[in-house]
């Protein structure tokens, strides 16, 4: 009896810790997003630039604010599949 309500509190304890890891996992990867997209700002159209001149800024504008939309929620993507 003693060793089945053990095995259930070690059970329920095991359960916690891995719905805590998943939750700073998604946590983690949100932040990694907002980093990358906020980023993305400053150094796409600087990359861009350096390639294509004025349209490659252009360029890279569009796909710097398009990142800072985007880059969070496919962050978090890969937690729901």
């Amino acid at each position: 009896m003693i060793g089945r309500v053990a095995w259930l509190l070690v059970g329920r304890y095991l359960d916690l810790t891995i719905m805590e890891h998943q939750i700073l996992t998604g946590i983690q990867s949100l932040a990694r997003g907002f980093f990358h997209g906020f980023t993305g700002i400053v150094a796409d159209p600087v990359a861009d630039v350096m390639d294509d001149g004025a349209a490659g800024f252009a360029k890279g504008f569009v796909t710097g604010t398009l990142g800072v939309l985007f880059k969070p929620g496919a962050g978090n993507t890969h937690q729901i599949f």
